[in-house]
């Protein structure tokens, strides 16, 4: 399969995640070949601009997932204090992030986002996480 046909499958794929939450904001990120930061791979929606954003170990939420290997929900990005520098303000209101382990390590992780002022994501994350994380 040639490299542009991957990057558009994982495309396709975040698009599905995310219209399973119903929303059109989805990243993927992946663990860089030297282990020293995520790698912002898909970026979609609001995110769309923040392609190829390198986060490190415990900064944002990629990172805080990739140093504590668990799932994340976060009401409200622009107050959580490890929220990344790199993204601006007033831009994403909140994040479900999941890793995606192998062998019991991260090599990737799948995040979605609201923009809305309004996040309702009890039910959708427990959905995520029963899907996505298995």
């Amino acid at each position: 399969m040639a490299h542009h046909d991957v990057a558009s499958v994982l495309e396709n794929i975040a698009k599905h995640a995310g219209q399973m939450l119903d929303t059109e904001h989805v990243f993927n990120a992946l663990v860089a070949p030297d282990e020293t930061h995520f790698e912002s791979k898909i970026s979609l929606g609001a995110l769309r601009s923040a392609a190829n954003v390198q986060l490190k170990r415990g900064e944002g939420i990629a990172g805080v997932i990739w140093q504590t290997g668990q799932p994340l929900l976060v009401d409200d990005y622009d107050t959580w204090r490890p929220r990344s520098g790199t993204f601006a303000r007033n831009v994403i209101r909140s994040v479900i992030g999941v890793p995606l382990i192998t062998k019991e390590i991260i090599h990737k992780l799948r995040g979605f986002i609201t923009v809305d002022s309004q996040p309702n994501h009890g039910a959708a994350f427990t959905i995520l996480l029963q899907t996505v994380s298995s």
